[in-house]
C-alpha cells in the first residue's frame, strides 16, 4: 500500500497493513486512514477520515508515524477472523478420481492413476486453501467495515473515526 506515511500493525494475531490517505490534494488537508489485513487481496481497504484534522496537533505534527500507528492500532483492536477450516480428505492410491467416470478409470495403467490422484489431491487442496483464505479476508473485511465510529485520543486530542468508506 503506497502513502506518505505507512507501516504494519498486528492485534489478535492478525497483521493489519495501514497507511496515510488525504482526502484532499491541500498540504494541510484533512486526513484518514486506509487499512487492510496483511496479504488481503485488492479492494479489501478500507478508508476512514478522521476527525479533525490532526494537523492542528502539534504532536501529530512532530510524531505523524506514531499517530497513525496508533490510530490503525485502535482501529485493529477487536477485529476477528472468522478461521475457515474446511479440510479436503485426499484421496488413497487406488481410489478412482471423481472426475474421471466408468471404465475410463479401470483402463488405466497404475502410475496413471497414481499421476490422476496426485493432480486431483493438489487440485482439490488447493481450493480447500483458496476457499479458506477468502473466508478469512472477508471476515476481516467485515469488521472493519462494522468499526466506524470509533474515537482514537492521542496526545489529548480525541479523533473520531465516521464509519468506512
Amino acid at each position: 500500500m503506497p502513502g506518505t506515511i505507512a507501516g504494519k500493525v498486528s492485534a489478535g494475531g492478525i497483521s493489519f497493513e495501514y497507511r496515510e490517505s488525504k482526502t484532499s490534494d491541500a498540504g494541510g488537508g484533512p486526513r484518514g486512514i486506509e487499512i487492510k489485513a496483511a496479504g488481503s487481496p485488492k479492494g479489501y481497504v478500507k478508508f476512514y477520515p478522521i476527525t479533525p484534522n490532526p494537523h492542528g496537533n502539534a504532536a501529530y505534527n512532530n510524531n505523524q508515524a506514531g499517530f497513525y500507528s496508533a490510530v490503525a492500532t485502535e482501529i485493529a483492536k477487536g477485529i476477528t477472523a472468522e478461521k475457515n477450516d474446511a479440510k479436503f480428505t485426499p484421496l488413497k492410491s487406488g481410489e478412482r478420481v471423481p472426475t474421471i467416470q466408468g471404465p475410463a478409470w479401470s483402463k488405466l495403467a497404475k502410475k496413471a492413476q497414481d499421476d490422476a490422484i496426485t493432480k486431483y489431491n493438489k487440485e482439490q487442496g488447493d481450493k480447500i486453501a483458496k476457499q479458506n483464505e477468502k473466508t478469512y479476508y472477508e471476515s476481516i473485511h467485515a469488521d472493519l467495515v462494522a468499526k466506524g465510529g470509533k474515537s482514537v485520543t492521542w496526545s489529548g486530542v480525541t479523533y473520531k473515526l465516521p464509519a468506512a468508506t
